[in-house]
């Protein structure tokens, strides 16, 4: 009897071991993670894109910064639909911002709006506990950490309650693919909604920033 509890004290030690080494090691490999990403959080000069689809849609937008300067363009297509697709695109400098929509042959203009505060910029989204260690050890207990590939460039493939097959880069901690959620659309069919991220650093072209002629916009002002 002794010997089978002490196999059995043995073997929960054992087991109490290697999840206590299993969850450091994930806790450092997201710490890195965090440590990568944090260079890029603050940059003013670049350029992002996230393209979020479905089986029923596809949404892109793309952003560029540079300085107090910065411009999204937002295109959204619902899938199987001729002419269903909508354009939005904003010009920040500073405090103003111009909007140009355009929607099924409609276009409109709103200019020199006051948002009050500078511009907010499109968050580049790595792993993120804000120095919470409860928060980084959580995320190691609940998460799948293995090497992967996305897109040729060398990543981490994390997986669980906060992740959803989420794509970090290794080199960067730049997140490159993730799930994020389903969609069902009218004939009652689910698919899983895909973001991917693509980024570029520095020598962003003033040219981004040039706004379109306003011939055939209907103005206005805000």
């Amino acid at each position: 009897m002794k010997k089978v509890l002490k196999i059995i004290v043995g073997l929960m030690i054992f087991i109490v071991i290697g999840f206590l080494a299993l969850t450091t090691r994930k806790m450092i490999l997201l710490k890195n993670m965090e440590k990568e990403i944090a260079r890029y959080i603050n940059d003013n000069e670049h350029y992002e894109k996230i393209t979020n689809y479905s089986k029923a849609t596809t949404t892109i937008t793309e952003y560029y910064c540079k300085g107090d300067k910065a411009v999204l363009h937002l295109t959204s297509t619902t899938n199987g639909e001729e002419n269903a697709r909508k354009l939005l695109t904003k010009y920040y400098e500073g405090n103003k911002e111009n909007s140009y929509f355009e929607s099924n042959g409609k276009k409109v203009a709103i200019l020199n709006q006051d948002q009050g505060s500078p511009i907010s910029k499109i968050m580049i989204l790595g792993v993120n506990f804000d120095n919470n260690l409860w928060s980084l050890f959580h995320a190691a207990v609940t998460t799948s950490i293995v090497d992967a590939q996305w897109d040729g460039k060398e990543c981490y493939l994390l997986n669980g309650l906060l992740f959803k097959e989420t794509y970090i880069e290794k080199q960067t901690g730049l997140m490159l693919r993730r799930l994020d959620g389903t969609q069902t659309d009218e004939n009652g069919e689910t698919s899983d909604i895909v973001v991917e991220y693509e980024y570029a650093f520095g020598n962003i072209s003033e040219s981004n920033f040039e706004q379109p002629d306003l011939t055939g916009y209907e103005i206005q002002s805000d």
